[in-house]
């Protein structure tokens, strides 16, 4: 069969742009696309004169967008992305799986899916590669409604789920703190007792910051949050090496309980449930390859649950 030919939709110069423009760098973008700054800056510059103005400042610290440039940088980065999808579609007809998937995976889902996930795609689909973003379920749900993601993998709390979302598995939610846990299923709090303990939360918008706010409005108790951390391993540096507590699913802090560097409880009275939620962007049609990757999450979360890995 024929080699593929370029069927690239968008301008190399575009490609060049967003690439500079991430950077911010004319010699840091050169050495990621392996070619001459010199040459990298002439492409730079003729595409400037092509649109009639400039798109770059030079500043002491390298390259800044002008306002042109911040303007038309998100609609290049998007059009860029759609194009390649359409490029690896095409090639994919009739062949095999390839190009770039992107997932989302909010942070306390956990690094045992995305460990799977990664090593069976890479056995089985060579030509597909992954690019994991990860966030809390707020930045997640914002990737994936706006189209920058394919796949999310997220948290949702009670009954709430987005259209056309799966679940993948359910489980408890549990409060964390330092020290060494009893037996897991064993250590049980009421949720009355996280009146006035200090929490290092995520900020709001946050799903699970938002249901523990709420059931604590409902049972009139007040929330004493002492420090607000957009990082998991922040929140769990944090609570694991002082007197904060958190709540997180025990996925989330499994290597820490055995490690005996935290100890975990499982909230009840009431419970707070978490599924764990698989959901695909409406923005477009999903790829092959992005098809594909679904089946492999969806076929990793059960062995997740078969094996226990996902049991509480």
């Amino acid at each position: 069969m024929e080699k593929h030919q370029d069927i690239s939709l968008v301008s190399t110069r575009w490609t060049l742009f967003a690439t500079v423009a991430q950077l911010g760098s004319l010699t840091k973008a050169a050495a990621v696309l392996d070619m001459r700054q010199s040459a990298l800056s002439t492409q730079i510059s003729a595409l400037e004169r092509a649109c009639g103005t400039r798109l770059f400042s030079r500043t002491g610290r390298g390259l800044a967008l002008t306002a042109l440039g911040e303007q038309i940088l998100p609609r290049v980065l998007s059009l860029s992305r759609e194009a390649e999808q359409l490029k690896h579609e095409i090639q994919s007809i009739g062949s095999i799986p390839a190009g770039e998937v992107r997932v989302a995976v909010a942070s306390s889902v956990g690094d045992l899916l995305v460990n799977d996930v990664f090593r069976t795609c890479r056995l089985r689909f060579p030509k597909v590669k992954l690019q994991i973003l990860e966030g809390f379920s707020a930045k997640v749900d914002e990737w994936v409604v706006t189209g920058a993601v394919d796949i999310a993998l997220l948290h949702r709390y009670g009954k709430r789920q987005g259209y056309g979302e799966e679940k993948l598995f359910q489980g408890s939610s549990w409060l964390a703190s330092k020290g060494r846990s009893k037996p897991i299923g064993d250590d049980k709090v009421p949720f009355a007792e996280l009146n006035q303990l200090p929490l290092v939360l995520p900020s709001r918008p946050s799903g699970m910051r938002a249901i523990l706010e709420q059931i604590a409005a409902r049972k009139g108790i007040s929330l004493s949050i002492a420090m607000e951390a957009n990082s998991l391993s922040i929140i769990k540096e944090i609570v694991s090496h002082g007197d904060l507590y958190t709540v997180l699913p025990f996925h989330a802090v499994h290597r820490e309980v055995e490690a005996g560097m935290l100890r975990v409880s499982r909230i009840v009275s009431p419970g707070i449930d978490r599924t764990v939620a698989l959901g695909t962007t409406t923005q477009r049609p999903l790829s092959l390859a992005a098809r594909e990757v679904v089946k492999v999450i969806r076929a990793c979360a059960r062995r997740l649950v078969d094996t226990g890995a996902w049991s509480w």
